[in-house]
């Protein structure tokens, strides 16, 4: 009995302290010179000010080149912070180039329960320390993103010299295709690049609704680096409709069809439909999957959401439809009325409405008000079991 209240207490404990940790800067990056030395700082954030022990490690690649100036160290209460310091040391060379990592590991020590010492920290924070070692010769990597707002494609090229040696001449090209043709085209000079230089190249694209095929080259002193993106302007799966089955009665079960439209020029694999509401109070009441659907370029399908209405009562509720496919996901505002012998759903100015026999029976306890208030009392229960076999066993003593 003993350990299992001691259990518990942890278990609470871990509960309020899963946010009092926070480290800044969560990463540093540095560029590699032979037999450099680093004074690094790094703050750690006490955001709930409480007395606490902590522990600092080293861990990683570079943990063997860092020296921590205290292995321990204590924040009292009402202290909102700490610096910690440690010192990095990196040798003449490295046996391989790239990118070496190492990081700081700031940890909460747990406090000891009626003597004992609980097993493993309570919550750790980690500092990332990066060092690029440059490569051989001539060297660069590049990085190729579509950032895309609206009707507009922001396509950025970045390019960092990581070779020993200068590259004379940068070259990008970025081209853009639909169905297959190419619409533009943009190349530019991006001059010479030394070691650990970066520089880079924008192209802003304002487009139609549709599916389009990025690609992205970068030549440098005759070396190709290239890359492929595909990105979609617009929404191109739409609900269009949404019916529902009639003859419904609050209590039962409601299908709801939604004719969805693709218009992607390829083929919509495992769409998911997931209806999520909540009551006016902001609780959530409902949380359901469609059957996952396969729809075909350029076709229409349905997919059915079934609602399980027995713990819900007459009333407007709101929320969202999600539909997932693939690494895309839509969202639209929904909201329905339920009453005793109908319902009434709208989707963006999409509406379904289904009557049926009057039916007065009177809507159902809303659960979603007293669960987080049973899980309250039950943790508030649990606390005073703990207090009352911690005095139990100090009676015993």
């Amino acid at each position: 009995m003993r350990k299992l209240a001691i259990l518990i207490l942890i278990m609470v404990l871990l509960v309020g302290t899963v946010n009092a940790l926070g480290v800044t800067p969560g990463r540093i990056n540095l560029n590699f010179e032979p037999s450099a030395e680093h004074n690094v700082a790094i703050k750690v954030v006490n955001s709930e000010k409480k007395a606490m022990e902590l522990s600092i490690t080293a861990e990683g690649e570079l943990s063997k080149y860092m020296e921590i100036s205290e292995a321990r160290v204590s924040f009292a209460e009402n202290e909102g912070e700490k610096i910690i310091t440690y010192k990095l040391k990196l040798p003449e060379r490295f046996d391989k180039p790239g990118l070496k990592e190492g990081k700081l590991v700031v940890s909460q020590l747990p406090d000891s329960v009626n003597g004992e010492l609980v097993i493993g920290a309570l919550v750790s924070v980690v500092s990332q320390l990066r060092v690029q070692v440059p490569y051989p010769d001539k060297y660069a990597e590049a990085e190729f993103d579509a950032d895309i707002n609206g009707n507009e494609a922001r396509l950025h090229i970045l390019v960092k010299g990581l070779g020993e040696k200068k590259i004379e001449n940068v070259k990008g090209t970025i081209i853009v295709e639909k169905d297959g043709l190419e619409i533009s085209r943009k190349e530019e000079s991006l001059g010479a690049l030394n070691k650990f230089d970066r520089t880079e190249m924008l192209d802003i694209e304002r487009l139609d609704k549709g599916d389009y095929f990025a690609t992205a080259i970068v030549n440098y002193d005759g070396k190709l680096v290239k890359f492929e993106r595909e990105f979609t302007i617009g929404t191109l799966l739409e609900a269009l409709g949404i019916s529902v089955n009639p003859g419904f009665k609050l209590g039962g079960i409601a299908e709801l069809n939604l004719l969805l439209a693709n218009e992607h020029n390829f083929d919509a694999k495992n769409i998911v439909s997931r209806l999520i509401l909540q009551n006016e109070d902001g609780n959530s009441v409902l949380d359901v999957k469609g059957i996952t659907l396969d729809i075909s370029a350029k076709k229409q399908d349905v997919a059915k959401l079934y609602l399980n209405t027995e713990d819900l009562r007459a009333g407007s509720y709101s929320g969202k439809l999600i539909l997932t496919y693939g690494d895309r996901i839509i969202e639209k505002g929904v909201r329905i009325v339920l009453a005793t012998d109908k319902i009434e759903v709208k989707f963006d100015e999409v509406t379904g409405l289904a009557i049926g026999v009057t039916n007065e029976t009177p809507g159902k306890t809303d659960w979603g008000v007293w669960i987080p208030i049973m899980f309250v009392l039950m943790i508030v229960i649990l606390i005073l079991i703990v207090i009352m076999n911690i005095r139990l066993m100090r009676m015993k003593k």
